[in-house]
Protein backbone atom coordinates (compact mmCIF):
# COMPACT_ATOMS: atom_id res chain seq x y z
CA UNK A 1 0.00 0.00 0.00
CA UNK A 2 1.42 3.66 -1.06
CA UNK A 3 1.42 6.21 1.63
CA UNK A 4 1.54 9.78 1.04
CA UNK A 5 3.90 11.78 1.25
CA UNK A 6 4.91 14.49 3.31
CA UNK A 7 5.29 17.40 1.34
CA UNK A 8 2.32 17.21 -0.65
CA UNK A 9 0.45 17.34 2.62
CA UNK A 10 2.09 20.19 4.01
CA UNK A 11 1.76 21.71 0.84
CA UNK A 12 -1.81 21.58 0.13
CA UNK A 13 -2.56 23.06 3.64
CA UNK A 14 0.12 25.62 3.30
CA UNK A 15 -1.49 27.07 0.15
CA UNK A 16 -4.97 26.77 1.87
CA UNK A 17 -3.64 29.10 4.62
CA UNK A 18 -1.37 31.31 2.63
CA UNK A 19 -4.48 32.18 0.73
CA UNK A 20 -6.57 32.97 3.95
CA UNK A 21 -4.24 35.02 6.12
CA UNK A 22 -6.88 35.97 8.18
CA UNK A 23 -6.62 32.61 10.18
CA UNK A 24 -2.91 33.24 10.90
CA UNK A 25 -3.54 36.49 12.25
CA UNK A 26 -2.12 35.34 15.56
CA UNK A 27 0.72 33.67 14.34
CA UNK A 28 1.54 36.86 12.38
CA UNK A 29 1.94 39.49 15.01
CA UNK A 30 4.12 36.52 16.93
CA UNK A 31 6.51 36.45 13.65
CA UNK A 32 6.33 40.43 13.74
CA UNK A 33 6.74 40.66 17.46
CA UNK A 34 10.48 38.47 16.71
CA UNK A 35 12.08 41.93 14.37
CA UNK A 36 13.44 44.95 16.09
CA UNK A 37 11.12 48.19 15.85
CA UNK A 38 13.62 49.52 13.04
CA UNK A 39 13.08 46.57 10.66
CA UNK A 40 9.65 46.89 11.05
CA UNK A 41 10.22 50.37 10.50
CA UNK A 42 12.22 50.05 7.91
CA UNK A 43 10.16 51.65 4.55
CA UNK A 44 13.42 50.49 2.04
CA UNK A 45 12.68 47.07 3.06
CA UNK A 46 8.73 47.62 3.98
CA UNK A 47 7.81 44.63 0.59
CA UNK A 48 10.18 41.93 1.85
CA UNK A 49 9.10 42.28 5.46
CA UNK A 50 5.32 41.95 4.69
CA UNK A 51 5.82 38.71 2.25
CA UNK A 52 8.25 37.64 4.50
CA UNK A 53 6.35 37.61 7.32
CA UNK A 54 3.02 36.57 5.58
CA UNK A 55 4.88 33.08 4.79
CA UNK A 56 6.13 32.99 8.29
CA UNK A 57 2.69 32.97 9.48
CA UNK A 58 1.68 30.97 6.64
CA UNK A 59 4.08 28.04 7.37
CA UNK A 60 3.76 28.74 11.31
CA UNK A 61 -0.18 27.55 10.52
CA UNK A 62 0.78 24.76 8.56
CA UNK A 63 2.81 23.02 11.33
CA UNK A 64 0.24 23.31 13.95
CA UNK A 65 -2.43 22.50 11.90
CA UNK A 66 -0.83 19.49 10.97
CA UNK A 67 1.20 18.59 14.08
CA UNK A 68 -0.72 20.30 17.26
CA UNK A 69 0.29 23.15 19.05
CA UNK A 70 1.95 20.94 22.37
CA UNK A 71 2.95 17.99 23.87
CA UNK A 72 -0.97 18.18 25.62
CA UNK A 73 -2.14 18.73 22.24
CA UNK A 74 -0.63 16.75 19.79
CA UNK A 75 -1.91 15.47 16.14
CA UNK A 76 -0.12 12.62 14.11
CA UNK A 77 2.33 12.52 11.74
CA UNK A 78 2.05 10.69 8.62
CA UNK A 79 4.25 9.85 5.68
CA UNK A 80 6.35 7.70 3.94
CA UNK A 81 8.48 6.45 6.57
CA UNK A 82 7.04 7.74 9.75
CA UNK A 83 3.48 6.89 10.51
CA UNK A 84 0.86 7.61 13.27
CA UNK A 85 3.51 8.70 15.23
CA UNK A 86 2.32 11.58 17.83
CA UNK A 87 3.88 14.79 18.06
CA UNK A 88 4.27 15.57 21.03
CA UNK A 89 7.71 17.47 20.73
CA UNK A 90 7.81 18.51 16.90
CA UNK A 91 4.57 20.58 17.11
CA UNK A 92 4.02 24.12 17.03
CA UNK A 93 5.66 24.91 20.29
CA UNK A 94 8.80 23.91 18.84
CA UNK A 95 8.47 26.01 15.70
CA UNK A 96 7.48 28.72 18.16
CA UNK A 97 8.77 29.26 21.30
CA UNK A 98 11.83 27.54 20.61
CA UNK A 99 12.96 27.49 16.63
CA UNK A 100 11.76 30.91 15.89
CA UNK A 101 12.14 32.55 19.27
CA UNK A 102 15.65 31.28 19.88
CA UNK A 103 17.24 31.51 16.58
CA UNK A 104 16.09 35.21 16.13
CA UNK A 105 17.63 35.26 19.95
CA UNK A 106 21.22 34.02 18.54
CA UNK A 107 21.03 36.21 15.34
CA UNK A 108 20.32 39.45 17.24
CA UNK A 109 23.30 38.47 19.57
CA UNK A 110 25.24 38.08 16.76
CA UNK A 111 24.64 41.63 15.60
CA UNK A 112 25.81 42.77 18.60
CA UNK A 113 28.98 41.07 19.41
CA UNK A 114 29.96 40.75 15.43
CA UNK A 115 28.35 44.42 14.40
CA UNK A 116 25.58 45.04 12.24
CA UNK A 117 27.22 43.96 9.17
CA UNK A 118 27.12 39.80 9.91
CA UNK A 119 23.51 39.75 10.13
CA UNK A 120 21.89 42.34 8.05
CA UNK A 121 18.74 43.77 8.13
CA UNK A 122 17.25 41.51 5.37
CA UNK A 123 18.61 38.46 6.50
CA UNK A 124 17.03 38.34 9.94
CA UNK A 125 13.87 38.77 8.17
CA UNK A 126 14.35 35.56 6.31
CA UNK A 127 15.63 33.97 9.14
CA UNK A 128 12.14 34.56 10.54
CA UNK A 129 10.66 32.54 7.53
CA UNK A 130 13.25 30.19 8.00
CA UNK A 131 12.97 29.37 11.52
CA UNK A 132 8.96 29.19 10.85
CA UNK A 133 9.17 26.59 8.07
CA UNK A 134 11.92 24.26 8.96
CA UNK A 135 9.59 21.21 10.12
CA UNK A 136 6.84 21.82 8.09
CA UNK A 137 7.08 18.75 6.53
CA UNK A 138 7.64 15.42 8.51
CA UNK A 139 7.10 11.68 8.28
CA UNK A 140 9.10 11.19 5.40
CA UNK A 141 12.83 10.08 6.72
CA UNK A 142 15.18 12.06 8.55
CA UNK A 143 17.45 14.34 5.74
CA UNK A 144 14.00 13.68 3.57
CA UNK A 145 11.70 15.74 5.87
CA UNK A 146 14.63 18.85 5.85
CA UNK A 147 15.17 18.71 2.13
CA UNK A 148 11.35 18.94 1.65
CA UNK A 149 10.57 21.37 4.46
CA UNK A 150 13.55 23.52 2.71
CA UNK A 151 12.19 23.41 -0.97
CA UNK A 152 8.35 23.76 0.34
CA UNK A 153 9.41 27.22 1.89
CA UNK A 154 11.55 27.95 -1.32
CA UNK A 155 8.19 27.37 -3.77
CA UNK A 156 6.06 29.29 -1.39
CA UNK A 157 8.56 32.10 -1.63
CA UNK A 158 8.42 31.58 -5.78
CA UNK A 159 4.88 31.93 -5.59
CA UNK A 160 4.39 34.92 -3.68
CA UNK A 161 3.99 38.40 -5.19
CA UNK A 162 7.35 39.68 -4.28
CA UNK A 163 10.55 39.06 -6.09
CA UNK A 164 12.87 37.12 -3.83
CA UNK A 165 16.25 37.04 -5.55
CA UNK A 166 18.01 33.61 -6.06
CA UNK A 167 20.53 34.36 -3.24
CA UNK A 168 17.43 34.96 -0.83
CA UNK A 169 15.84 31.69 -1.73
CA UNK A 170 19.15 29.83 -1.11
CA UNK A 171 19.45 31.56 2.30
CA UNK A 172 16.47 30.15 3.51
CA UNK A 173 16.86 26.69 1.77
CA UNK A 174 20.74 25.83 3.10
CA UNK A 175 19.66 27.43 6.77
CA UNK A 176 16.72 25.00 6.63
CA UNK A 177 18.65 21.80 5.29
CA UNK A 178 21.30 22.65 8.36
CA UNK A 179 19.00 21.49 10.67
CA UNK A 180 19.67 17.58 9.50
CA UNK A 181 20.70 16.01 12.34
CA UNK A 182 23.23 12.71 11.96
CA UNK A 183 22.15 10.19 14.70
CA UNK A 184 25.89 8.99 14.56
CA UNK A 185 28.37 12.14 14.79
CA UNK A 186 25.15 13.86 16.89
CA UNK A 187 25.82 16.98 15.06
CA UNK A 188 23.59 18.98 12.33
CA UNK A 189 24.37 19.57 8.96
CA UNK A 190 25.86 23.03 8.99
CA UNK A 191 28.33 23.41 6.12
CA UNK A 192 31.15 26.37 5.33
CA UNK A 193 30.89 24.95 1.71
CA UNK A 194 27.30 26.31 1.76
CA UNK A 195 25.68 29.33 0.93
CA UNK A 196 25.36 31.94 4.05
CA UNK A 197 27.35 30.08 6.98
CA UNK A 198 25.36 32.15 9.67
CA UNK A 199 21.88 31.71 8.52
CA UNK A 200 22.89 28.11 8.71
CA UNK A 201 24.36 28.55 12.15
CA UNK A 202 20.98 30.22 13.75
CA UNK A 203 18.86 27.89 12.30
CA UNK A 204 21.02 25.06 14.15
CA UNK A 205 21.31 26.36 17.00
CA UNK A 206 17.68 27.40 17.55
CA UNK A 207 16.60 24.32 17.02
CA UNK A 208 18.64 23.09 19.66
CA UNK A 209 18.98 25.86 22.00
CA UNK A 210 16.45 24.36 24.19
CA UNK A 211 19.25 22.31 25.83
CA UNK A 212 20.32 25.35 27.35
CA UNK A 213 17.06 27.16 28.46
CA UNK A 214 14.56 26.50 31.61
CA UNK A 215 12.39 23.94 29.31
CA UNK A 216 14.76 22.25 27.57
CA UNK A 217 14.18 19.45 30.47
CA UNK A 218 10.72 19.53 29.72
CA UNK A 219 11.14 19.32 25.91
CA UNK A 220 13.56 16.44 26.27
CA UNK A 221 10.77 14.57 28.48
CA UNK A 222 8.02 15.24 25.60
CA UNK A 223 10.67 14.06 23.03
CA UNK A 224 10.11 10.42 24.16
CA UNK A 225 7.14 9.56 23.29
CA UNK A 226 8.24 10.41 19.91
CA UNK A 227 11.32 7.98 20.46
CA UNK A 228 9.70 5.58 21.34
CA UNK A 229 6.98 5.23 18.29
CA UNK A 230 9.77 6.79 14.94
CA UNK A 231 11.03 3.82 13.26
CA UNK A 232 14.34 5.78 12.82
CA UNK A 233 14.87 5.06 16.64
CA UNK A 234 16.97 2.69 18.42
CA UNK A 235 13.89 2.07 20.77
CA UNK A 236 11.96 -0.36 18.14
CA UNK A 237 9.15 1.49 18.40
CA UNK A 238 8.26 -0.12 21.85
CA UNK A 239 5.50 2.06 22.01
CA UNK A 240 4.04 1.31 19.47
CA UNK A 241 4.05 -2.23 20.25
CA UNK A 242 3.25 -2.57 23.96
CA UNK A 243 0.08 -0.26 22.93
CA UNK A 244 -0.75 -2.93 20.47
CA UNK A 245 -0.69 -5.16 23.86
CA UNK A 246 -2.69 -3.59 25.95
CA UNK A 247 -4.92 -1.74 23.55
CA UNK A 248 -3.67 1.57 24.72
CA UNK A 249 -5.41 4.17 22.47
CA UNK A 250 -2.05 5.93 21.78
CA UNK A 251 -3.11 7.58 18.81
CA UNK A 252 -5.84 9.88 20.81
CA UNK A 253 -3.48 10.65 24.11
CA UNK A 254 -1.50 12.99 24.44
CA UNK A 255 1.69 13.63 26.75
CA UNK A 256 0.38 12.86 29.81
CA UNK A 257 -1.48 9.95 28.87
CA UNK A 258 2.04 8.55 27.73
CA UNK A 259 3.79 8.79 30.69
CA UNK A 260 1.02 7.37 32.67
CA UNK A 261 1.34 4.15 30.34
CA UNK A 262 4.66 4.31 30.86
CA UNK A 263 4.61 3.43 34.71
CA UNK A 264 1.81 0.24 33.94
CA UNK A 265 4.67 -1.18 31.34
CA UNK A 266 8.17 -2.60 32.99
CA UNK A 267 9.70 -2.37 29.35
CA UNK A 268 8.73 0.88 28.60
CA UNK A 269 9.54 1.99 32.35
CA UNK A 270 13.35 0.50 31.42
CA UNK A 271 13.27 2.42 27.98
CA UNK A 272 11.72 6.02 29.56
CA UNK A 273 14.89 5.82 32.04
CA UNK A 274 17.07 5.06 29.68
CA UNK A 275 15.93 7.92 27.53
CA UNK A 276 16.27 10.21 30.22
CA UNK A 277 19.79 9.01 30.80
CA UNK A 278 20.36 9.85 27.56
CA UNK A 279 19.16 13.33 27.50
CA UNK A 280 21.45 13.77 30.07
CA UNK A 281 24.34 12.79 28.17
CA UNK A 282 22.79 15.00 25.03
CA UNK A 283 22.48 17.56 27.08
CA UNK A 284 26.49 17.64 28.28
CA UNK A 285 27.65 16.10 24.49
CA UNK A 286 26.19 18.47 21.83
CA UNK A 287 28.29 20.95 19.96
CA UNK A 288 26.92 24.04 18.88
CA UNK A 289 28.68 25.48 15.44
CA UNK A 290 29.45 28.92 17.55
CA UNK A 291 31.34 28.11 20.30
CA UNK A 292 29.94 31.32 22.27
CA UNK A 293 26.18 29.83 22.92
CA UNK A 294 27.03 28.39 26.06
CA UNK A 295 28.31 31.75 27.55
CA UNK A 296 25.66 33.77 26.12
CA UNK A 297 23.23 30.96 26.61
CA UNK A 298 24.09 29.57 30.24
CA UNK A 299 22.15 26.42 32.08
CA UNK A 300 23.21 23.62 30.00
CA UNK A 301 24.81 22.03 32.89
CA UNK A 302 22.23 22.61 35.36
CA UNK A 303 19.39 20.79 33.54
CA UNK A 304 21.54 18.26 32.86
CA UNK A 305 22.53 17.94 36.49
CA UNK A 306 18.14 18.30 37.25
CA UNK A 307 17.55 15.42 34.26
CA UNK A 308 20.57 13.11 36.14
CA UNK A 309 18.17 13.46 39.37
CA UNK A 310 14.87 13.18 37.53
CA UNK A 311 16.51 9.47 36.27
CA UNK A 312 17.75 8.87 39.98
CA UNK A 313 14.27 9.62 41.62
CA UNK A 314 12.48 7.69 38.58
CA UNK A 315 14.69 4.32 38.97
CA UNK A 316 14.58 4.71 42.83
CA UNK A 317 10.51 4.54 42.31
CA UNK A 318 10.41 7.72 44.11
CA UNK A 319 8.39 9.95 40.94
CA UNK A 320 6.58 8.54 38.28
CA UNK A 321 6.58 9.47 35.07
CA UNK A 322 4.17 12.13 35.12
CA UNK A 323 5.96 13.83 38.06
CA UNK A 324 9.23 14.07 35.87
CA UNK A 325 7.35 16.17 33.52
CA UNK A 326 5.54 18.14 36.13
CA UNK A 327 8.29 18.82 38.35
CA UNK A 328 10.51 19.84 35.21
CA UNK A 329 7.80 22.63 34.08
CA UNK A 330 7.72 24.02 37.64
CA UNK A 331 11.21 24.34 37.90
CA UNK A 332 10.79 25.77 34.37
CA UNK A 333 8.40 28.46 35.23
CA UNK A 334 10.53 29.12 38.16
CA UNK A 335 13.43 29.60 36.18
CA UNK A 336 12.06 31.74 33.83
CA UNK A 337 10.05 34.05 36.13
CA UNK A 338 13.23 34.87 37.39
CA UNK A 339 14.76 35.93 34.76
Amino acid sequence: MSHPNAQHAAEQTANELYKSPEQTTMQRFFAESLLPVDILNNAEIAPLVATTLHLAATSLGTVESQFGSDALHPKIINGRVERGVLATYHNSTHTQSMMMKYSLAYANLCRIYDGPDSYSNEDLVLQVLAAAGHDIVQGDGRGEDERQSAELVVQLMEQSQFGYTQAQRDKVYHSIYATTFNPLTKQQSVEATRPFLPMQKATAIGDLLSLCRPHGPVYGIALSVETFMLQESNYGQILRHEAEKTGFPVSDSNLIDCLQFYDQRPLLREAYTTHLQGQSGFLRQHSYPDPRVDQWFPGREANAVFVDELAAWYTQGSITAPDTYRLALQRAQVLSAAT
